[in-house]
């Protein structure tokens, strides 16, 4: 039996969760948020694309690229072999890291270690090129959610999670002034610091910024 809820009731407590200085608060920002933000002269063109759009306009470049062209032909190859069907930029990159892993010097399923990191290499600039945005203005939903961050005085920092490899909040936290912390300390040579992740010691007006799959200013060095 299904029960009714009344929204406007719902809003509220929402509203309320949101309001209070006191509870440890958390907000996830999935793929599909850089869609919100519409660009060009006819003003629907996402700033950036969903994961659908990041892996159509991956292949179409790899596909025209002299080298990288018959190496997606073989990775394809693979899924298809595997009954793998609707795969993504990021399965592509799974994939082929994964038979980096255990190709060593040799070659596996019909590539060899170089040519594996040569396709990670042009498949991570061109995932760069498309995620390297800013932000058109300063009244994006980005800036609407730094601007809430900072108008709470809390007893714990806000924590924003996000799937995106994009700078779009951080910028708007800049755009702001917002304090923020993604894991790195140091301006010059920043470092990942896993001590002040988990000692919790932020300062509760500094907001906690978490990319889960990574970002595109982020190096391995």
């Amino acid at each position: 039996m299904s029960t009714f809820q009344d929204p406007h009731k719902q809003i509220g407590y929402l509203q309320q969760c949101l309001s209070s200085n006191k509870k440890p608060l958390g907000v996830f920002l999935g793929a599909g948020c850089p869609m919100a933000i519409r660009i060009g002269a006819d003003g629907k063109s996402p700033l950036i694309p969903d994961i659908a759009g990041i892996t159509k306009l991956v292949r179409d470049d790899l596909a025209k690229c002299k080298d990288c062209g018959p190496l997606l032909k073989t990775v394809e190859e693979h899924f298809k072999k595997d009954g793998r069907g609707d795969t993504t930029v990021e399965d592509m990159l799974t994939h082929i890291r994964a038979l980096r892993a255990v190709a060593g010097k040799d070659e596996v399923r019909g590539l060899s270690a170089a040519k594996l990191d040569q396709l990670d290499d042009k498949i991570c600039q061109l995932i760069y090129q498309v995620a390297d945005k800013t932000l058109p203005n300063a009244e994006t939903p980005y800036h609407r959610i730094a601007s809430w961050v900072d108008a709470v005085r809390r007893e714990n920092p806000v924590e924003i999670f996000t799937t995106n490899y994009d700078l779009l909040m951080e910028q708007a936290f800049e755009d702001s002034r917002v304090p923020y912390f993604d894991g790195f300390a140091g301006v010059r040579k920043p470092f990942f610091d896993l001590r002040a992740m988990e000692e919790d010691m932020l300062p509760p007006r500094w907001a906690r910024l978490g990319k889960v799959h990574g970002s595109i200013n982020w190096y391995k060095v």
